[in-house]
C-alpha cells in the first residue's frame, strides 16, 4: 500500500469518526429537547389545573385526570378524582372550600421517569398562609402522556405547618425574669414576663429608698405593626 493510498484511507477513517461523533451528539442535543418540551408540557398542564381549581370548573379538573385516575387528601382517604371533581366542583360552589383553590403560590420541581411519565412534587400556599392564616399544602403528583396530553394519574396532598412568624421582641426575651439592683441607699426590683398571647413583654418594677415610701409602676412593651 503506498503513502497516498494510506493518507487516503486515513482522511476517510477521521471523516468517519467525525460523522459519528456527530450524529451522537446530535442524538444527545435531540434527547435534550424532547425531554426540555415534555417538562414544558407537563408544567403548562399543571398550571391549567391550578386554574381550573381556581375557577371551580368541574369538567375541566375531571377532563385534566385518567380514567382510573386517584387523588389522596391530606388525611389520608383516597377518591377516584373525576368522581370527586363532579361531586365537589360542579357549578363553582366547593371552589372555596379546596385548599388548593386559591393558590398564592406554586413551587414544584418536575422529573421525566421515562417518555410518557412525569413526577411533580411542590408546595403551594394558599392565600390565607400568605396573609399568616393556613398551612401550606405539599404535593407530589404523577403526570401520564395520553396521546398529545399528560394528565394526572395520582396526586397525594401533605399538610405543612406553617412555621409561626418571629415577633420582633423576641430580641428582648432575654429580658424576662426578676431583676434586683441595691444602692446605698435605694433597692430597686424588676419583674418582666410574656402576656398569655405573647404579643407584650409586661415589666412591674418596685423601688424603696430608706425613709421613703416603695414606689412602683408597670410598663406594657409591645410592637407597632405600622413600624414594619
Amino acid at each position: 500500500m503506498d503513502e497516498r493510498t494510506k493518507r487516503l484511507l486515513g482522511v476517510a477513517a477521521l471523516v468517519g469518526m467525525f460523522a459519528t461523533a456527530t450524529a451522537r451528539a446530535i442524538d444527545v442535543r435531540g434527547a435534550d429537547d424532547s425531554a426540555s418540551d415534555a417538562e414544558a408540557a407537563v408544567r403548562a398542564a399543571s398550571q391549567a389545573y391550578v386554574e381550573a381549581l381556581a375557577r371551580g370548573d368541574a369538567e375541566a379538573i375531571a377532563a385534566m385526570w385518567t380514567a382510573d385516575g386517584v387523588y389522596v387528601d391530606a388525611a389520608g382517604q383516597e377518591f377516584v378524582a373525576r368522581e370527586l371533581a363532579h361531586r365537589e366542583f360542579d357549578r363553582g360552589e366547593a371552589a372555596e372550600k379546596h385548599p388548593l383553590a386559591k393558590p398564592a403560590a406554586v413551587k414544584s420541581t418536575i422529573r421525566l421517569l421515562d417518555d410518557n411519565v412525569a413526577l411533580e412534587e411542590g408546595t403551594a400556599d394558599t392565600e390565607e398562609l400568605a396573609g399568616g392564616g393556613q398551612p401550606a399544602v405539599q404535593f407530589s403528583a404523577v403526570w401520564v402522556r395520553e396521546g398529545n396530553d399528560w394528565r394526572l394519574d395520582h396526586l397525594r396532598e401533605h399538610v405543612v405547618e406553617a412555621t409561626p412568624k418571629k415577633s420582633p421582641l423576641d430580641e428582648l426575651s432575654w429580658f424576662v425574669g426578676n431583676w434586683v439592683a441595691h444602692g446605698a441607699d435605694v433597692d430597686a426590683e424588676l419583674s418582666v414576663r410574656w402576656s398569655d398571647d405573647r404579643h407584650f413583654l409586661l415589666q412591674h418594677f418596685t423601688v424603696r429608698r430608706a425613709g421613703h415610701n416603695a414606689i412602683g409602676a408597670e410598663q406594657r412593651i409591645g410592637w407597632d405593626p405600622a413600624d414594619e
